[in-house]
């Protein structure tokens, strides 16, 4: 960028010296600067190459040792792809317990659910049997005694069904309890599988089997499958003249043939000191730039994503 503004104040100077050359009869009015930039029918930018979708950062959300990698840098995936994992020992362990534990309590809900419905089926004989009772007890073929002794077994029975009833429903409980432990170890899990959120290719991968990962740390990279822009930067002397729909050259750097052709999708609304093209500290920050994202329309080659290229702007 700084080659193109100095480009820009060579040509300014060139006009005015120029303009002041000759006799004073023949000299012209003085070329001011904003003259040239009023007329400018191009601009250079300089850009570069990403994924329309963004590049993804990748990060664990748990610290832990890298137990084994799974990819390298370069790597295509596809989503779900396993990455890396971490040592996971005690999680496993938990996630074991957790499901033995269910399985147990699941098969004791089973065996309770069963003597349930045996003593509703033996509630409904001594129901059956006091109601016959009391039926010839009203007519004078049945003993008081009879009576008293079938209406005790029945309402005896009637408890013993209502507490087998509170064991299942607190079994039931106990049930989702453990299911809900068993969720948590295996996501406690899942967080020591670093797997790939989309489809693309992993760009880097700044890790060894191993070290010790910090939660929230980036250690990689992946552009996502899909269409690539070129993210460019205006210098702020020509930021008011760019606009959606402008059509742009796209060129490699050091290279006077364009490889690619698109416009201009996204105008940033403000200027920025700093600018995100940069790769160095300080670099790049004496002028402000005016962000832009070009849609690629044809290119006569694939482009590399991170590739710097200049962007020529048409202002037509």
């Amino acid at each position: 960028m700084k080659k193109n503004i100095s480009n820009l104040f060579c040509a300014t100077t060139m006009l005015l010296l120029s303009a002041c050359g000759g006799g004073d009869q023949d000299k012209p009015a003085p070329v001011k600067p904003e003259q040239v930039i009023a007329e400018a029918k191009e601009v250079i930018s300089v850009g570069k190459i990403l994924p329309k979708a963004g590049i993804i950062s990748l990060s664990a959300t748990v610290t832990g040792n890298i137990e084994q990698l799974h990819v390298k840098a370069g790597d295509s995936l596809k989503k779900g792809d396993l990455i890396l994992e971490l040592r996971a020992r005690e999680e496993q362990l938990a996630a074991s317990e957790s499901q033995a534990q269910v399985a147990a309590q699941a098969t004791r809900n089973t065996a309770d659910a069963y003597e349930v419905r045996l003593a509703e089926i033996k509630l409904d004989e001594l129901q059956a049997k006091y109601q016959t009772s009391r039926a010839l007890a009203e007519k004078g073929a049945e003993t008081q005694e009879v009576l008293t002794t079938d209406l005790a077994n029945y309402q005896q029975q009637l408890q013993k069904v209502a507490q087998a009833r509170q064991t299942v429903s607190a079994n039931r409980e106990s049930l989702n309890e453990l299911k809900q432990r068993q969720q948590r170890s295996t996501l406690n899990l899942k967080d020591r599988q670093i797997k790939a959120p989309a489809a693309g290719i992993l760009l880097n991968m700044d890790v060894r089997q191993g070290q010790v990962l910090q939660a929230n740390a980036v250690f990689a990279e992946l552009a996502p499958e899909g269409d690539v822009v070129a993210e460019c930067e205006v210098d702020e002397l020509y930021a008011g003249k760019v606009k959606v729909g402008q059509r742009v050259l796209i060129y490699p750097t050091s290279s006077a043939t364009p490889v690619a052709e698109g416009e201009i999708s996204f105008v940033g609304a403000s200027l920025q000191d700093k600018s995100i093209l940069y790769e160095k500290i300080g670099e790049g920050t004496d002028r402000r730039v005016r962000r832009m994202t070009v849609t690629i329309k044809r290119s006569k080659r694939p482009l590399l994503i991170n590739d710097k290229v200049e962007c020529k702007i048409i202002l037509n």
